[in-house]
């Protein structure tokens, strides 16, 4: 398992288990001048990414100067490089990334008679530099400011009511895969090649297009001026109202499983009966870890408490940045 959760909840109560299920509530009356931070990281390659970004995301993000100022989108591209920067640091072998451009600016790999040591040198380089992670980092700000910074395909949705016992989903992040008609362009202009749903590097491929980490994708390792795999995130900025009862936060083997609006539709069905988000985020992560779906997942249900005088009427704006 490689999946991490990060829950900073100055607000209000938060229970977290040691299972990848959270628990969250958020109180409208007591979330002026403070914030709460939620994240989920998926990693790959190695379990080094998804846990060095958990453990510093919150504290380079809390430092920045922009964040500091209240410039909350800023401060999260912010993070999201400082964050890239660190993982290459602390992590990346710079004897691999020599051996790697030595061994295609000679040939040795590319040429046909030398399959086997190609295939011996991706296994070793997908071993010792392949790794990165999936970050879904979601910023409540000022009571009702909601920033979603996403890079891959970890998710968050939000819960809109639609009458009085319905509820519709709306997706607050961006999966970046490759079928997506941008990312594509944007790898292919970069030098990067797309095949089989995935894109393709020296060693291994991988079914998304951006990431923290995974530097032999990224410039200059990848032989090319711009990163096939980029860490730049979109950023969603949501202007939350009382007709928002909840959050779902969760990495892709929840949404590989079930749609959007049925993972809402769930959730919601179970507050009303009853059930905390504690134990609704359990029943989401056991439905979507059937033997049929074989990816982990972790899960996190927020829900938003507003003050019950407060009528629930309008809509939730939503706005996205998408740097590309």
């Amino acid at each position: 398992m490689e999946d991490e959760y990060l829950i900073f909840d100055r607000l209000n109560k938060t229970i977290i288990d040691d299972k990848g299920v959270a628990e969250t509530t958020i109180r409208e009356e007591t979330v002026q001048n403070s914030y709460a931070l939620f994240a989920v990281f998926d990693g790959h390659g190695s379990p080094d990414y998804s846990y060095h970004a958990k453990k510093n995301i919150q504290a380079i993000l809390e430092n920045d100067i922009e964040f500091q100022n209240g410039n909350y989108v800023q401060a999260l591209f912010n993070a999201f490089g400082q964050e890239n920067f660190q993982l290459k640091q602390d992590l990346f072998d710079p004897k691999m990334e020599k051996l790697v451009t030595n061994s295609v600016e000679k040939g040795s790999v590319l040429e046909p008679e030398n399959t086997k040591q190609r295939q011996q040198l991706e296994a070793d380089l997908a071993w010792k530099v392949g790794g990165g992670t999936t970050a879904t980092v979601v910023l409540l700000v000022d009571g009702n400011q909601l920033l979603v910074a996403n890079a891959g395909d970890s998710r968050a949705v939000l819960a809109q009511k639609d009458g009085q016992s319905k509820v519709k989903s709306i997706r607050i992040s961006k999966d970046h895969h490759p079928d997506d008609e941008k990312e594509t362009r944007r790898v292919r202009s970069a030098g990067g090649t797309i095949q089989g749903g995935r894109v393709r590097g020296e060693g291994h491929s991988i079914n998304m297009t951006r990431a923290l980490g995974d530097f032999e994708f990224k410039a200059p390792l990848n032989q090319s001026n711009a990163d096939f795999i980029s860490w730049v995130p979109t950023i969603t900025e949501v202007e939350l109202t009382p007709s928002n009862p909840f959050m779902v936060l969760a990495s892709d083997g929840l949404w590989t499983a079930f749609e959007d609006q049925a993972v809402v539709d769930f959730v919601f069905n179970c507050l009303n009966g009853g059930m905390s988000a504690e134990e609704i985020s359990q029943q989401l992560v056991k439905a979507s870890t059937r033997p049929k779906y074989s990816d982990n997942t972790t899960t996190i249900v927020v829900i938003f408490l507003w003050n019950q005088t407060t009528a629930c009427s309008g809509t939730a704006r939503v706005q996205k940045i998408d740097v590309i």
